[in-house]
């Protein structure tokens, strides 16, 4: 299922009622608190399930589904992703985005030469990285910092960047 978005990680299980331990994948925690469903998907694995109770704490989400009602089942569910669909994400303000929605952006640089489309982006702790295939068939790693990029235009499939002498080898 191609068009769903992972906004949990199972780490673990949680007494023996059948809860789990989640680690948000989203900037909006919250929203568990509200979804009715998610996704549960590992390899080639994938089914639905109802969300009976959360628990947000700091760092870390506790879940109760419906369909899981003790240890062992719950134990199955360990280093799956809980996703939902594209349409159910957090609408955003203006001008903010997913790092999803940069994925196949067209690169150009200030004077809209092309220099590439984004393969997809890392997470990195310090800031995240994208990873663009250059019209040389190369790969270059940008860091996304207002320093190097200096507009995301979602609407138009594009974004423009200014790189440093070097950056780019041909």
């Amino acid at each position: 299922m191609n068009n769903l978005i992972a906004i949990g990680y199972v780490l673990g299980t949680f007494g023996i009622d059948g809860w789990v331990k989640v680690e948000p994948l989203t900037d909006h925690p919250q929203r568990f608190l509200s979804t009715e469903r998610v996704f549960w998907e590992k390899e080639d694995d994938i089914f639905p399930l109802r969300i009976e109770e959360v628990q947000l704490q700091a760092e870390r989400i506790l879940v109760k589904f419906m369909e899981i009602n003790d240890l062992k089942e719950a134990h199955k569910l360990i280093f799956g992703y809980l996703k939902v669909p594209k349409n159910e994400i957090v609408q955003l303000k203006e001008n903010e985005f997913y790092l999803f929605q940069l994925k196949g952006l067209t690169v150009y640089d200030l004077n809209s030469q092309k220099i590439g489309v984004i393969r997809t982006v890392i997470k990195n702790p310090a800031n995240d990285l994208l990873v663009i295939d250059t019209i040389h068939d190369k790969e270059l790693l940008l860091p996304f910092i207002k320093v190097f990029v200096k507009e995301v235009n979602l609407p138009e499939g594009f974004i423009k960047v200014e790189l440093l002498p070097g950056m780019l080898e041909e």
